[in-house]
C-alpha cells in the first residue's frame, strides 16, 4: 500500500521483488504523472526577454540624428544582451551612463523599461540566492512515509514587489515543482519515480507589508522499493507572473530551491549507533531479512571502520551464497567506489588480491 510505513526489520517482500527485477538488468524508471502545463511553462522560460525597438527614430536625412539613433540602438542591444546574461551590475552601469536628457524619446522609453526589468532581475537574483528549501519534519520521516517540504523567502531588496496569488489576481504566480525519488535496494538496483507539476500560488505575498513567501509541498509516501531513498526536490518560479508597484513585471524562470533528502527505514537508529557491528553480524547471519542492514550499514559506516567493513564484505563475497555475495558486492561498491558490478564475485576477489590485502 502506497505510503505505508515499514519497520527496518522484516522487509523480505521488498528484497525478493527487487532481486527479481535485478535479474533483468538494472534500473527501472516509472513516470508517476506528467502535467502538460509544465511543458508550456518550460517553453516560456526558454524565451529571452525581448524589447522591440519601436520607432527607432524614424526616417530622417539629418546625419546627426541618424548617428544618435544608431548609437542608442546599439545601447539598447547592449542592455538586452546584458539582461539576458543576468549581469545586474553591468546593466546598472549602462543605464547610468546612457540615460541622458538628449537621448531620443524612443530610446528614453526603452531605457525606462530596462530599469523596470533591472528591478525584476535584482529580485530574481535575490530569490535564487536567499530562498530556503527545507523539510518540515526533523528528523526526516522513514522510507514510505510522505515528505513535506517548505520553501521560504523573507523580504525583498526591491520595494513594491508582489508575488501574486490566486486570492487577489487572475494571473497568479506559478511554481514548477519537480521531485525525483530514487530507491536503492541491497542488491544495488535503483528504482526511479519522477513527478512534475505546475502549482498556482494560492496566497499573494507583499514584501512591503512584511510578509514572507512560504510554500509547502508534499512528496507522497510511495511504496518502498529499497531500504535507502533519495528524494530530489526542485522548485522554480515560472516566468512572467510578478507585480511591481501594481504593474506586471516580466521575469524569467528562477530556481528557488533544490535539495536532496536522504530517507532510511524506520528503526535505522539501531544501525546508525554501530554500523560496523551491524554489518558484520548481518553478513555472519547471511539471511535475506538482514540484507537491508548490510546496505544501510555500508552507507552509514564510520570512517575508522571502513577497512574492517571492506574485509568483512570480501568474506561475504567469497563465502556467501550468490544472493549474499551480491549484497556484499554492492556494499563494497558503497564503501570503495570501485567500478565493479555487485554480482561480479571474481572481479571483487581480483580487486582484493590486487590491493595487496588478500588473504
Amino acid at each position: 500500500m502506497a505510503g505505508a510505513r515499514r519497520p527496518f526489520l522484516g522487509i523480505l517482500g521488498v528484497v525478493v521483488i527487487a532481486a527479481l527485477a535485478g535479474l533483468t538488468g538494472g534500473c527501472v524508471t516509472y513516470t508517476v504523472e506528467e502535467d502538460p502545463a509544465a511543458d508550456e511553462a518550460l517553453a516560456l522560460a526558454a524565451q529571452p526577454v525581448a524589447i522591440p525597438l519601436t520607432g527607432a527614430g524614424g526616417a530622417t536625412d539629418d546625419p546627426q540624428v541618424r548617428a544618435l539613433n544608431a548609437y542608442y540602438a546599439d545601447v539598447v542591444a547592449q542592455l538586452q544582451a546584458t539582461l539576458a546574461d543576468r549581469e545586474l551590475d553591468r546593466l546598472r552601469i549602462l543605464l547610468a551612463t546612457h540615460d541622458r536628457p538628449n537621448a531620443p524619446e524612443w530610446a528614453r522609453q526603452q531605457i525606462a523599461r530596462f530599469r523596470v526589468l533591472g528591478e525584476g532581475l535584482q529580485f530574481e537574483l535575490h530569490a535564487a540566492q536567499s530562498t530556503v528549501l527545507r523539510a518540515v519534519a526533523d528528523p526526516l520521516p522513514p522510507v514510505g512515509a510522505p515528505l513535506e517540504v517548505e520553501l521560504v523567502l523573507d523580504g525583498s531588496p526591491v520595494p513594491g514587489i508582489v508575488v501574486p496569488g490566486t486570492d487577489d489576481f487572475a494571473e497568479p504566480a506559478r511554481l514548477l515543482v519537480t521531485w525525483r525519488v530514487v530507491d536503492e535496494n541491497a542488491f544495488g538496483d535503483r528504482f526511479t519515480r519522477k513527478f512534475d507539476q505546475v502549482v498556482a500560488l494560492p496566497d499573494s505575498v507583499d514584501f512591503d507589508r512584511g510578509e514572507s513567501f512560504r510554500f509547502r509541498h508534499e512528496v507522497p509516501g510511495l511504496t518502498p522499493e529499497g531500504a535507502r531513498r533519495q528524494v530530489d526536490v526542485f522548485i522554480d518560479l515560472a516566468p512572467g507572473r510578478l507585480r511591481l508597484d501594481g504593474d506586471p513585471l516580466p521575469n524569467t524562470r528562477v530556481r528557488l530551491g533544490h535539495r536532496t533528502f536522504e530517507m532510511w527505514p524506520e528503526g535505522v537508529e539501531v544501525v546508525r549507533r554501530n554500523p560496523y557491528t551491524n554489518l558484520r553480524e548481518a553478513i555472519v547471519k547471511g539471511e535475506p531479512e538482514v540484507y537491508d542492514h548490510i546496505l544501510v550499514a555500508a552507507h552509514l559506516m564510520d570512517e575508522e571502520f571502513v577497512e574492517d567493513a571492506i574485509a568483512r564484505s570480501i568474506e561475504g563475497v567469497r563465502n556467501g551464497v550468490p544472493s549474499l555475495a551480491r549484497v556484499c558486492g554492492h556494499a563494497l561498491q558503497v564503501l570503495t567506489g570501485a567500478e565493479i558490478t555487485a554480482d561480479d564475485r571474481a572481479g571483487w576477489l581480483r580487486w582484493w588480491q590486487a590491493r595487496g590485502t588478500g588473504r
